[in-house]
């Protein structure tokens, strides 16, 4: 698929997750070409339907350069989807 720059698609990510009631999502410019966008949901549910009702891998996957994606549950239910782009 064709590759796509940061804003333009964590843009249309951030639209997916403020469609979220629960859904928070974040952005940090790490320096050196590293970027990260932190997804916080109350529930890996929320977390799914985010996943299953959007294109949110395959926009992920747009990204340019290495990209990796963490998913964190915690003891407390909250799922929080971490992910880091190195240009």
């Amino acid at each position: 698929g064709k590759k796509g720059g940061f804003d333009k698609i964590i843009a249309m990510i951030d639209e997916m997750v403020a469609d979220t009631p629960h859904g928070d999502m974040t952005l940090e410019d790490l320096g050196s070409g590293m970027m990260e966008a932190t997804i916080e949901t109350q529930s890996v549910d929320e977390l799914e339907r985010i996943i299953e009702d959007s294109d949110l891998l395959r926009t992920i996957a747009m990204l340019d350069g290495d990209v990796t994606v963490t998913i964190t549950f915690a003891a407390d239910g909250t799922t929080t989807m971490t992910i880091l782009q190195q240009l």
